[in-house]
């Protein structure tokens, strides 16, 4: 099993905000930004769902190398279960 690279939190919102993604940063990584001592370990966001902003997030999934919970790649097209 390939290893996964360390958690980068700015790097994940670089790249959003690179593909200029309309997003909302929410859970223990927003905490964090507002000044609490955590330790996030995830990056949990809500995207505008406007088609064009949902485009845009894809690009920057696919900068990122982002891979679905099954490992393939994350797939806009395809229902979520």
């Amino acid at each position: 099993m390939a290893k996964r690279p360390p958690f980068d939190p700015y790097a994940i919102l670089a790249a959003l905000d690179r593909q200029r993604v309309a997003y909302v940063a929410i859970g223990s990584f927003a905490r964090v930004v507002r000044g609490a001592e955590e330790l996030p370990d995830g990056l949990d966001i809500v995207p505008s769902l406007q088609e064009r902003n949902l485009k845009r997030l894809e690009e920057a999934l696919v900068d990122l190398e982002a891979r679905g919970v099954d490992g393939g790649p994350v797939d806009f097209e395809r229902p979520m279960r």
